[in-house]
């Protein structure tokens, strides 16, 4: 169930995110200012600091597309999957 819902929570984000399947989606100001901020937090929570910058980016549809596809066949017996 756990899977599922994850599955369902990142085909949302997906949809949301961007309708690109060729190019990578720019990632607005706000959002980069939000991602940034909970490094900062982590960093401060964790008593750690960043040794490189991190890389903001958000894949395409077809890689979020592609990813589900993998973890399907990694994750989910034929049995569960015929269920599914």
């Amino acid at each position: 169930r756990i899977l599922l819902v994850a599955i369902i929570l990142m085909l949302g984000l997906a949809g949301s995110v961007a309708a690109q399947d060729v190019t990578t989606p720019e990632i607005p100001p706000s959002l980069e200012a939000q991602m940034t901020g909970l490094e900062n937090i982590t960093e401060i929570i964790r008593g750690l600091e960043t040794e490189t910058p991190v890389a903001h980016a958000f894949p395409t549809r077809a890689e979020v597309r592609q990813y589900i596809a993998d973890q399907y066949r990694e994750q989910l017996s034929p049995e569960l999957a015929r269920r599914a």
